[in-house]
């Protein structure tokens, strides 16, 4: 019998550490906040490396937590694998004798509710049948098989759980989804101050050069998985509206990797564009640069956002009224300095705004403060264990 204490957490994911993203990044916060106020933290995710496709070990210590990983094979199947995996360590560790359990994924809200799990909090990272773009080519791909299970998985985790979102517009999207037979609840996440802050101009010179990167030019930068739904090939096609003085930092890896970086070279401009795989000390590259470039053309909340801002860095992005689905309107409303919106979504708007930047150091140190102090991990704790 696995031995505890008398308040245990469990943290569950599909993906975690060396896995890097925003999603891994609240994990591994959560848990720090939840050590300090004297829970026996676990996270419980898969196997699955996901930049390198390879597995990893079923069992690890990361950052003073004990990770626990079950089997999730890149496979057609792999979701039913990780499902009974999911089940069978989750009895075997008694999670039902626990305090508190909080899911990032719905898979394992799904196995927890099968095992009789009474309240699962899940905090919803996007909701899919949003985030796709529907062709008559996507209909006849492979790809639609997951999109259907992932879609029918994560509605059935609307209506089994505690869910809890992070901003208005994904509010509404849980409800349609779930044909309004669930009620999430409006939740705002943290972000470390520890990490993500602003440095001064001595300090950034420092990091750059600690990054290779050159202290007399201007870096955009972009950080994220690389796929279609970022829409980091218009940040590319951006530069050729720039002047020379203009360099992009992408800071990620994904499936659209290889092909972003063809684009790059038929573009003329691979000496102006650097790759930086996913790490843990992603916050050296916001206090390297000098604009957040938010492209993506779906994004149910954006910690990119809440990390980009409170290093200091100005935000240029699409605008909803360009076709896209984000929270930038929420997370900025309020804000008259922090965010720039592009109102066409075109690669020559993105540049025209980048190039017009006019910021009023006073009014935007302000607001950048102002909202630093109003996302909290802590905060963030603090609602769940009361709700």
């Amino acid at each position: 019998m696995f031995l505890y204490m008398a308040k245990r957490a469990f943290l569950f994911s599909s993906l975690y550490y060396p896995n890097v993203g925003g999603v891994e990044n609240s994990i591994k916060e959560l848990s720090h906040v939840l050590k300090a106020g004297g829970y026996e933290v676990y996270i419980i995710t898969s196997d699955r490396d996901a930049v390198n496709r390879c597995t990893l070990s079923a069992r690890d210590s990361i950052f003073g937590v004990e990770v626990f990983r079950c089997r999730y094979p890149f496979s057609f199947f792999g979701f039913a694998i990780f499902l009974v995996s999911l089940f069978k360590v989750c009895k075997d560790l008694d999670i039902l004798n626990s305090s508190l359990l909080i899911s990032r994924s719905h898979w394992p809200v799904l196995a927890l509710r099968a095992l009789g799990a009474r309240s699962v909090k899940y905090l919803v990272p996007s909701v899919y049948i949003y985030q796709e773009r529907f062709t008559w080519r996507y209909f006849f791909s492979p790809k639609i098989f997951g999109f259907l299970v992932n879609a029918i998985g994560q509605c059935l985790a609307f209506l089994l759980s505690d869910t809890y979102v992070f901003s208005v517009d994904m509010l509404s999207q849980v409800k349609r989804a779930a044909l309004t037979l669930s009620r999430p609840v409006l939740l705002k996440p943290g972000v470390s101050r520890d990490r993500f802050h602003a440095v001064g101009i001595n300090e950034r010179n420092c990091i750059r050069n600690t990054l290779g990167l050159n202290a007399e030019l201007k870096y955009l930068l972009c950080v994220g998985r690389i796929s279609e739904i970022k829409q980091f090939n218009v940040a590319v096609e951006a530069l050729r509206y720039l002047d020379l003085t203009f360099n992009l930092l992408i800071v990620g890896s994904g499936p659209q990797s290889e092909e972003l970086k063809g684009q790059v070279l038929r573009e003329g401009v691979a000496e102006r564009v650097h790759f930086y795989p996913f790490t843990k000390d992603v916050d050296l590259f916001y206090k390297a640069a000098d604009v957040y470039l938010m492209t993506s053309r779906y994004e149910s909340f954006g910690q990119v956002l809440l990390e980009a801002t409170s290093c200091g860095l100005p935000v240029v992005g699409f605008s909803p009224s360009s076709g896209v689905r984000t929270s930038v309107l929420y997370i900025y409303k309020g804000y008259n300095h922090l965010f720039f919106p592009c109102e066409e979504q075109t690669a020559a708007s993105l540049a025209k705004v980048v190039s017009n930047l006019d910021i009023s150091t006073e009014n935007f140190d302000i607001e950048v403060s102002r909202f630093a102090a109003g996302y909290s991990w802590e905060a963030t704790v603090e609602r769940l264990l009361v709700s």
